[in-house]
């Protein structure tokens, strides 16, 4: 059986979609739950003692000279080259790390829940489905955790659960048609991210 390497590449897209939405869901759930850690005297003692010094006198450069100008506009084209670069492979890296974590998440887990007579092809069936029951988890957890939220934030409780339900239902739309186009294309659980 010939797979489309074009419709495992979309797959993967949205599957590493679905990680990095996940990943946002998460850092909102850390911030607005752990809100109360961070704020306060309660970490004070991690930051710097504030100095009287005075700040120093400033001082004059000069005017640019046509070299300055263009070493600056060479530095300015390296940067945002980088960033394009940055966000390009971003999804990507995260896709990739994201379905390792699920898919050794599953693997440790198959063993634990399978019976004892379970053939190779049980178990991989049930490592498939552990992934995406992993995958749910990874977007239900920081939902759930949203209860939590505190009052201290000075956000409404309707703002937290509107950006952290946007952030699950993103997630489990991305997630969703992964396995769409991968149950449409019979591509195998193996090349799923």
């Amino acid at each position: 059986m010939t797979v489309n390497r074009t419709h495992v590449m979309i797959a993967n897209s949205f599957g590493a979609l679905g990680y990095f939405s996940a990943m946002i869901q998460w850092l909102w759930a850390f911030v607005i739950v752990g809100y109360p850690l961070i704020s306060h005297d309660r970490l004070s003692f991690l930051l710097p003692k504030p100095s009287e010094t005075p700040p120093p006198p400033s001082i004059e450069y000069g005017g640019f000279t046509p070299i300055v100008m263009i070493i600056a506009v060479i530095f300015t084209l390296c940067i945002i080259g980088l960033t394009i670069y940055a966000l390009i492979r971003l999804p990507a890296t995260i896709g990739r790390k994201g379905s390792i974590v699920t898919h050794h998440t599953a693997s440790a887990i198959t063993p634990l829940i399978a019976k004892k007579h379970t053939t190779k092809m049980q178990q991989r069936l049930l490592s498939y489905r552990l992934t995406w029951w992993v995958k749910a988890s990874l977007v239900l957890i920081p939902l759930l955790a949203l209860v939590f939220a505190s009052a201290e934030t000075g956000l409404d409780r309707q703002v937290v659960a509107t950006v952290g339900g946007f952030c699950a239902v993103c997630s489990a739309l991305y997630f969703l048609i992964q396995r769409a186009i991968q149950w449409r294309g019979k591509l195998p659980p193996a090349d799923m991210w």
